[in-house]
């Protein structure tokens, strides 16, 4: 693992491969068509979060973006920030960039909606 910027541990592991829906559970099914009917423009977020102009998302900004959306959680704290772009920062560099938002909103969907017995 490396030390993200809270000093916590993060192991290095590699995204999953895709599946299909027919490979995956219904709780599972209904969660990623929940998130496919939320229309996403990364260019838009971008546009609107990345409020210094550097072409990627530092954590106050990602947290923002979190925070505007809060119908899918009440509070953010920044260990759950941290989670997410330590998961979802494929470079390492501590930020979200424009071809790793998609993916960090879908963790981050994913942990607040899926169910906790999916796993």
């Amino acid at each position: 693992g490396f030390p993200d910027t809270s000093g916590v541990q993060v192991q290095d592991v590699r995204r999953p491969p895709a599946a299909e829906q027919w490979q995956c559970g219904k709780a599972r099914v209904m969660l990623r068509q929940s998130f496919n009917a939320k229309e996403i423009d990364v260019a838009k977020i971008m546009g609107r979060y990345d409020t210094n102009e550097d072409c990627r998302l530092e954590a106050d900004e990602f947290l923002e973006l979190l925070r505007d959306h809060d119908h899918w959680r009440q509070h953010i704290s920044q260990q759950e920030v941290d989670m997410v772009i330590a998961l979802a920062d494929f470079d390492h560099d501590d930020c979200i960039e424009a071809e790793e938002v998609l993916y960090a909103l879908k963790v981050w969907f994913a942990y607040v909606n899926m169910p906790r017995s999916v796993g």
